[in-house]
């Protein structure tokens, strides 16, 4: 327990204020960061004009495409946002873009799509897929998320990507050559490596978005204060004022092309949105394009895909940083890890199982609703990584949706792993299995799982047999932790070899004191690579020496276990470093570097 007398070096409440997270150019005076004084991009390319000698390409091409970033959970629940927002964006998407000629439209969260596909119409299927054949609907990146790049495993993200791709390929015969990334907190390199070998060739992070013709009756919106629909008596001036923009833009780069977007976050959920966005730019455009051999035009603007522009584009996030997400809702961090372990293991066990009852004619022993279970545990996975799930950053109600989504999985993984296992034992071993039990439980999906005791009995000729899966393609030593009830425990290995144990306290998770109800019992397993090998346990004789060591420890403020004791120093040391942790409370000394 820890006592008051102790205190920190630091204390973050009073050194954060202290600490400049924020770009000078995004603070009070100076938000604007074309004109601020760290940059003065503003200065440049007036300056360049005047010298003629400016960067601007003396024709620009620009491309403007619209788009709805749709969070598979975030403010709501995934399913609240699909039934909301979602579904109606992908049916205006349908009947829209063949009305609207020319107009293009951007999707990327193929969580959502693959469930508006489950409920559209084979009418609605055929346009959808007519439209991405022609390029007008760009289906980008083709994640089943857009998933967060820092808290994510490297094993989440090609998850989310595969199943997302698997699901292009299967029902529309498409993959994605353009990746789009618009909303997560900040950048990984890891992310365009994985792009890169999934076949994607250009990538866009962050977009800037000027002129929005978006006015819906109740809905209240920071560009209303500055937007006028386009008219004849506008037109010339708004025009005008586009293009600066626009070539503004083009100075920063060594090419003539102008990428930039139109949309947000669950925009074109309104039939009127398409119309508004459409017929104001199409005026626009067609006076632009009519006239390119204008000094202040010298420009054509169109509807555009990313795959029609074949460029890298990056647009720079802001410099400020936002870290809290790698630390906030552990339980949900960890609940991620532990299923996405759980959902390896499962993937090779029914692989294995199901070709091996395919082989035998038996392959409904383990299809049934299990192939069902196993996709949907994939896909609640694969959700998860969406960059407002992983990282925490969603409101309680919507991360409990999430916990019981990937606490549904976890149980579905399991009842798929002992199928599995059955099966195997059944058919390729020739050998009844007993019902298997869970060596794991969740109360419900708001716990971490706990270990279920394991009951031994007094008739040492009673064994019970522990199953480990080793599900990687090497062999490996592993630490195994089970909770018996009883401090006289022999282990045995696969070929009747007895085993060194330890057997080690519980505490009780409300006391935090040490009980008697329960124990920890450890030993190391030698696992073959692609394994499942059995371990005996069972109950030794009181009169004999339990074969199980019992582990010593010192307990300075344990209430139930009599007299404090002061114990001696430890050290921990491997060839680099080495650590001593100091007496009674077992707090670390220093880290010294070894010498070598």
């Amino acid at each position: 327990k820890l006592q008051n007398k102790f205190s920190t070096d630091f204390d973050s409440v009073e050194v954060y204020p202290q600490l400049n997270f924020t770009a000078s150019w995004t603070k009070s005076s100076e938000k604007h960061f074309w004109n601020s004084k760290d940059f003065d991009f503003e200065g440049r390319y007036k300056k360049e004009n005047a010298e003629n000698t400016s960067v601007t390409p003396a024709n620009v091409q620009i491309y403007l495409l619209p788009f709805s970033h749709n969070d598979p959970g975030w403010l709501r629940t995934f399913e609240g946002y699909f039934y909301s927002k979602s579904k109606h964006i992908l049916n205006h998407s349908v009947s829209a873009l063949p009305k609207y000629e020319n107009m293009t439209f951007a999707w990327s969260e193929i969580a959502f799509l693959s469930k508006w596909w489950d409920e559209a119409s084979p009418a609605q299927k055929e346009v959808f897929k007519e439209l991405v054949t022609q390029g007008r609907i760009e289906i980008l990146t083709g994640g089943w998320v857009m998933a967060d790049e820092g808290t994510s495993t490297l094993y989440g993200l090609v998850h989310q990507l595969t199943e997302g791709h698997t699901w292009l390929k299967s029902n529309l015969n498409f993959m994605p050559n353009a990746a789009w990334s618009i909303d997560p907190f900040g950048h990984s390199s890891t992310m365009p490596y994985l792009l890169k070998a999934a076949g994607v060739d250009i990538m866009v992070i962050q977009v800037c978005m000027k002129f929005d013709f978006r006015r819906i009756n109740g809905k209240k919106e920071e560009h209303l204060r500055y937007m006028n629909f386009v008219s004849s008596q506008n037109l010339p001036a708004l025009a005008s004022a586009l293009i600066s923009q626009y070539r503004r833009t083009a100075s920063l780069t060594q090419h003539n092309i102008v990428f930039t977007a139109l949309g947000g976050d669950f925009r074109f959920e309104e039939a009127l949105e398409w119309e508004q966005q459409y017929s104001n730019y199409r005026k626009l455009f067609d006076y632009i394009n009519s006239r390119p051999e204008l000094e202040q035009y010298h420009s054509t603007a169109q509807f555009g895909t990313l795959a029609s522009i074949l460029i890298d584009v990056i647009f720079a996030f802001s410099p400020s940083y936002w870290s809290g997400f790698y630390g906030t809702r552990p339980f949900w961090k960890q609940l991620i890890r532990e299923v996405e372990d759980e959902l390896r293991k499962t993937e090779i066990i029914f692989t294995f199982s199901y070709n091996l009852l395919k082989q035998r004619n038996h392959p409904e022993e383990v299809i049934g609703h299990n192939y069902d279970n196993l996709v949907q545990a994939r896909r609640s996975v694969a959700l998860f990584q969406h960059h407002d799930g992983v990282t925490g950053t969603s409101p309680r109600t919507t991360m409990l949706d999430y916990s019981k989504k990937l606490t549904q999985a976890w149980n579905f993984l399991k009842q798929i792993q002992k199928v599995g296992i059955e099966a195997i034992w059944k058919h390729e071993l020739k050998m009844e299995i007993p019902p298997l039990a869970e060596e794991t439980s969740r109360k419900n999906h708001t716990h971490t799982g706990q270990k279920n005791p394991i009951k031994l009995y007094e008739n040492t000729s009673v064994v019970k047999k522990v199953l480990l899966y080793n599900s990687l393609g090497w062999k490996i030593p592993r630490l195994v932790r089970l909770v018996v009830e009883t401090l006289n425990v022999t282990v045995k290995g696969p070929g009747g070899e007895e085993v060194l144990s330890q057997i080690n306290l519980k505490y009780d998770p409300g006391s935090h004191e040490p009980t008697n109800q329960s124990y920890e019992l450890v030993f190391v397993a030698k696992l073959p690579p692609l394994s499942v090998v059995t371990y005996e346990i069972s109950q030794q004789v009181e009169s004999e020496a339990s074969s199980a060591k019992l582990a010593e420890i010192n307990c300075t403020h344990c209430n139930n276990l009599g007299n404090s004791v002061e114990g001696p120093n430890i050290t921990l040391e491997n060839s680099r470093f080495f650590s001593p942790f100091q007496q009674c409370y077992w707090n670390v000394g220093e880290i010294t570097r070894q010498v070598t």
